[in-house]
């Protein structure tokens, strides 16, 4: 019940607040709100369902880089923080400070891979 109240608070708070999706981030989530956020995202047991939860939260909020190290830290493997860190890239207002995103990772690959998917998505732009 109190999942269930969390997350629909938290989808209140992203439609209210970020109706326009499609438009770049210029503000990112506030500190109270990016706490309910990884409050919702915690609350489920392993990377593949935490995952889905986060991926519908990041695709309708703004981040700063440090705000999603602190999304990819909720993770337990690699491979799910750069799908977070690759979710997130887009929704990020302050992407020159996207480097310090590398430090979640424990691999030098996956590390490697992030910085790959940086350059190519400034390069579409």
């Amino acid at each position: 019940m109190k999942k269930d109240i969390i997350t629909c608070i938290i989808l209140c708070l992203s439609f209210c607040c970020h109706a326009q999706l499609a438009t770049p981030c210029a503000a990112p989530a506030t500190d109270k709100h990016f706490q309910l956020l990884k409050e919702s995202i915690k609350e489920t047991d392993h990377d593949d369902t935490r995952l889905e939860a986060a991926k519908d939260l990041i695709a309708s909020n703004c981040f700063t880089s440090a705000q999603v190290l602190g999304l990819c830290k909720l993770f337990l493997m690699d491979a799910s923080r750069l799908k977070i860190a690759e979710w997130a890239y887009p929704r990020t207002v302050d992407p020159g400070n996207y480097a310090k995103v590398n430090i979640a990772f424990e691999s030098e690959t996956f590390t490697k891979e992030l910085n790959t998917f940086i350059n190519n998505a400034t390069q579409a732009h």
